[in-house]
C-alpha cells in the first residue's frame, strides 16, 4: 500500500525502481576499481614523453658565450640578458606609474629595427625571506614573530623575477650581396682576397662580430643608464645568463 501510494503521488519513483538494476550495474564497486586503474599513467607513456622532449640545445638558440656576458645564437644574432629590480607598483600612485612608464618608453627608443626585446616573468614558490638581526630584544622579538608568520604561510607565498633579452641582428657584409658589390668596387683586391680565401673570410666575420658586440654593448649600457633613476637594471654575466636559461 505504501509503495502504491508513493508511485501514485510521485511517478519518478516508479521509474527509479524499474531501473534500479541498471543503476546497480553502473555504480558497482568493481567499476570504481576498474576506472581507478585506468586513470593511472603508464610508465611507457612517461618514457615516451621524456624521449620526445629532445635535447636542450635543440630548443635554445644560444650557441656560444662571448665576452662581457654576450651570447651568440645559431642564427648569427647577439643576445644580452638583463634583470630588472623595479619598485613595487602597489606603493606608487598614478602619476608615479605614468612617470616610470614614460621613462621606459623613452629608453626603448634607443633600439632600432635591428633589435628585439623579449620580456620574461619567472615565478618561484617558497621564496627565502631573510630576517634581520637587532640588538634591541623587543625589536628582535617582533622580527622573529614576523619571520615565523611568513614561514607558516610559505605554501602561499611566491616571488616574481623580471628578466629581458635584448637581441641584436646585424647586417652581415659576407651574406649581403649589395654590400659586397660596393666593397668590391671600392677595394677590389682586398675584397676579392677576403671573400675567396677562407682565412680572409674568417677575419671579415670576426671583424663584423666585434663591431656588433660594441653596438649591442653600448645600446644595453645606455638603456640601463636611462632607467637607473626608476628601475635598477643588472646586465647579467655568463654565469647569471646560463642560470637564467636554466630556469626557463
Amino acid at each position: 500500500m505504501a509503495a502504491r501510494w508513493a508511485t501514485h503521488t510521485d511517478p519518478q519513483i516508479l521509474r527509479i525502481l524499474l531501473n534500479s538494476s541498471k543503476f546497480r550495474r553502473r555504480y558497482h564497486r568493481e567499476n570504481y576499481t576498474r576506472s581507478a586503474e585506468n586513470s593511472m599513467i603508464k610508465l611507457a607513456r612517461i618514457l615516451r614523453d621524456y624521449g620526445e622532449t629532445g635535447a636542450l640545445n635543440a630548443l635554445v638558440n644560444v650557441h656560444v658565450a662571448l665576452d662581457d656576458g654576450l651570447f651568440l645564437t645559431k642564427s648569427g644574432d647577439l643576445i644580452s640578458f638583463l634583470a630588472f629590480h623595479g619598485p613595487d607598483y602597489e606603493c606608487l600612485d598614478a602619476s608615479q606609474l605614468d612617470a616610470v612608464a614614460r621613462r621606459f618608453e623613452s629608453a626603448l627608443r634607443l633600439f632600432d629595427s635591428k633589435f628585439r626585446l623579449y620580456q620574461y616573468l619567472l615565478k618561484s614558490d617558497h621564496p627565502a625571506i631573510s630576517c634581520a638581526k637587532s640588538g634591541n630584544p623587543v625589536l628582535q622579538k617582533a622580527l622573529d614573530a614576523r619571520a615565523a608568520y611568513f614561514a607558516a604561510k610559505g605554501n602561499a607565498l611566491y616571488n616574481l623575477d623580471t628578466f629581458a633579452a635584448v637581441v641584436y641582428r646585424p647586417e652581415s657584409a659576407v651574406d649581403n650581396w649589395s654590400a659586397q658589390m660596393r666593397r668590391l668596387l671600392k677595394e677590389p683586391k682586398l675584397t676579392a682576397r677576403q671573400l675567396l680565401s677562407m682565412r680572409g673570410r674568417t677575419a671579415l666575420i670576426g671583424a663584423e662580430l666585434g663591431r656588433a658586440q660594441e653596438i649591442l654593448r653600448g645600446k644595453v649600457a645606455s638603456f640601463a643608464v636611462q632607467l637607473r633613476d626608476d628601475v635598477k637594471v643588472d646586465i647579467l654575466d655568463h654565469e647569471e645568463g646560463f642560470r637564467f636559461l636554466r630556469r626557463l
